[in-house]
């Protein structure tokens, strides 16, 4: 340690209290700092959490594939782990009362405890034999099948099959025609191949809508896989050694099956990367602020320092120090002050996430659907460097400052210290207005502060700092709030019950709304009845972003097919509806020529700009719509529409007879 360097730790041993502030101010700083890269990094790696549960921790998958997929999978380098499920069949869940869902779906997991495929037990164990199984909660919540553990099942497992084609998951076993009000049937047959027995070792919890659709038509049961062979198909889901590599890896292999979106967004590997993005552009705004405001703090500690080290710095200078050697003393001394200060600022920010995530941590668990574990701390050493490379930054610029102005006076202008001790002849003037406010002691102030501005600047700029920050604090939780209310909120009500006739009996709508408003915790409630139609809109109707969401092209006619929910409410709804909009009631609800109110905009993703768009559909504020009813015809069922060589559309109809 050079000369210079031992004087500066002198200086620094000399005046304590000074010193000690100035390490405070650094540790507050870098325990900003720290706190908020530190809960960026816990809320990336709990949505992270999230979607490994939900999803499963897998990067990409080929469905329906020959084993020797699995094999060259495997096989590869780049894969860090690898799991498949054999397809082994359906077989009919005898007793089930939801008749679109008659399966049970029976899967042969390769290994269903390595957190690849979310799976997760309710109770019981996994399966370790082939002859083992594990049944969704769902079954019995959903189709009243009531199975326990340690029953055994014999299952009479094959192939869904209709017109000569087997289904899968994906194919439903029917729909309900809300138009004819009855429920419309696939009309397939089971092709049996094998008879098993099983004994239930556990149930878990109904999987996500990637797995098993919500249209799916069988309850899906996982078991031990068989011995591999081409008699199966098979899905086979990978995790990559890098994540980033999983599109190339896919590209390469001819894969067409999927990759796990919301993963791989997490880890930051997605091109539509929009969460992430929004956390670094909040966290980078917050640092901003913490770095302006210690900035200023800790440049006045240093400015203090330097002031009352002008003289030294003459003497030095005067015996033949440089200005780049003074320099460095001043930055000597904010690497000594830094190297107590930013550890100890590193383990406060820590430490007091850590204790803000222990009492508000339950909270997120709130708004992620079945995940029910709170957010804890996660100190990844990204955010550890980054705040300390921050807190470091702002400690250097601080210094910086004050380090050039004592080093621009020539020596003997430090020795007499001319340039921070001034006196001027001239008088201090305040003006009556002054007087008459504030009286004697606002008139002493005001002269005390002409004649010392250097010194009152930062008390300005503190007063500044904190109403900067409080707005800012303040619009960072209006805008979060806003965020989760339009994410997770819902439109005007609470809660929703949707039903058929068959679920209501012989109440109509009107008794059984007036029967749900009997609650005493019921504010207000109606009902609606919706009708999805096929319609015909007018070219010029649609804005070309309209257009381009509804996928739909230019005919000949001018006109295009959309699809439209028509939603018929009561008249007193409808009437307050038309009064919230300053529509005149005689116009709209006049019998001879009713009119409808078109709710006009979507939300759409835009890929190029790589976030969710309101588009207008209609260009204008009216239009009219063609839409199209299937007329009923006993014994048949409504298809879809053909056009004829007229140009025409026909209706096309199915015997019910023939389907059966």
């Amino acid at each position: 340690m050079n000369v210079l360097n031992k004087v500066t730790l002198q200086s620094l041993r000399k005046n304590k209290a000074r010193t000690v502030v100035t390490v405070i101010g650094i540790m507050l700083s870098a325990a900003m700092i720290c706190a908020v890269t530190t809960f960026v990094s816990s809320i990336q790696n709990y949505v992270l959490q999230y979607a490994i549960y939900d999803d499963g921790d897998w990067h990409g998958s080929e469905s329906d594939a020959d084993y020797s997929i699995y094999n060259d999978v495997c096989a590869s380098g780049e894969i860090e782990k690898a799991s498949y499920l054999q397809k082994l069949g359906y077989a009919y869940a005898d007793g089930s009362t939801n008749k679109y869902k008659p399966y049970l779906y029976v899967l042969g997991a390769s290994d269903i405890s390595d957190g690849i495929i979310p799976v997760h037990l309710v109770s019981g164990e996994f399966p370790k034999k082939t002859n083992e199984i594990i049944l969704s909660e769902h079954l019995s919540t959903n189709g009243g099948v009531q199975y326990k553990i340690g029953d055994t099942l014999t299952l009479e497992l094959g192939d869904r099959i209709l017109d000569g084609f087997a289904l899968n998951q994906n194919n439903p076993n029917g729909h309900y025609d809300s138009k004819a009000g009855e429920d419309i049937m696939s009309g397939e047959t089971l092709d049996v191949r094998e008879s098993r027995t099983y004994t239930v070792v556990g149930f878990y919890e109904r999987l996500t809508h990637r797995l098993e659709s919500y249209e799916a038509p069988g309850y899906t049961a996982f078991t031990v896989a068989d011995t591999p062979s081409d008699e199966y198909r098979y899905d086979v889901f990978f995790k990559m050694k890098n994540a980033e590599d999983v599109y190339n890896f896919m590209k390469e292999q001819g894969y067409t099956g999927q990759v796990n979106t919301d993963v791989l967004a997490y880890q930051g590997v997605s091109s539509h990367d929009s969460f992430r993005n929004m956390l670094g552009s909040m966290a980078a705004v917050v640092i901003a602020l913490i770095i302006f405001g210690s900035v200023s703090l800790i440049y006045n500690a240093f400015s203090i320092s330097v002031s009352e080290r002008t003289k030294q710095f003459g003497l030095l200078s005067s015996i033949g120090a440089t200005k780049r050697q003074l320099r460095s003393m001043v930055v000597f001394e904010a690497l000594a002050v830094s190297a107590v200060g930013i550890p100890l600022g590193i383990a406060v920010g820590i430490g007091g996430i850590t204790i803000t995530l222990l009492i508000i941590g339950n909270k997120f668990a709130s708004v992620m659907n079945g995940f029910d574990v709170p957010m804890r701390i996660c100190v990844s050493w990204e955010a550890v460097v980054i705040a300390a490379a921050l807190a470091l930054l702002t400690v250097l610029i601080s210094a910086w400052i004050p380090s050039r102005r004592a080093t621009a006076v020539t020596a003997v202008e430090a020795i007499r210290q001319s340039t921070d001790i001034k006196v001027k002849n001239k008088p201090q003037k305040t003006p009556k207005l002054t007087y008459k406010l504030f009286g004697l002691p606002g008139v002493l102030a005001s002269k005390h502060y002409k004649r010392s501005k250097k010194k009152y600047r930062a008390t300005v700029v503190s007063l500044f700092m904190s109403i900067v920050l409080f707005v800012s604090a303040s619009a960072f939780t209006g805008y979060l709030m806003e965020s989760v209310t339009g994410g997770l909120g819902s439109s005007g009500f609470d809660l929703i019950y949707s039903a058929v006739q068959d679920d209501i009996g012989e109440l109509s709508p009107d008794a059984l709304l007036e029967l749900i408003k009997t609650d005493g915790d019921i504010k207000s409630a109606t009902y609606s009845r919706e009708c999805s139609v096929m319609c015909s809109i007018s070219e010029k109707s649609l804005t070309e972003k309209g257009m381009e969401a509804i996928g739909a092209e230019k005919s000949e006619d001018g006109k295009v097919g959309v699809y439209c929910d028509i939603y018929f409410i009561p008249d007193n709804e409808f009437e307050e509806l038309l009064s919230q909009n300053g529509l005149k009631k005689d116009v709209y609800m006049n019998p001879d020529a009713p009119l409808a109110i078109a709710f006009d905009g979507a939300t759409c993703f835009n890929t190029t700009k790589e976030k969710l768009e309101d588009i207008n559909l209609l260009s204008g504020d009216k239009t009219e719509l063609e839409c199209r009813h299937p007329k009923k015809y006993d014994g048949y069922t409504f298809s879809e529409f053909e056009t004829g060589d007229d140009g025409v559309k026909y209706y096309l109809y199915e015997s019910l007879e023939d389907a059966e």
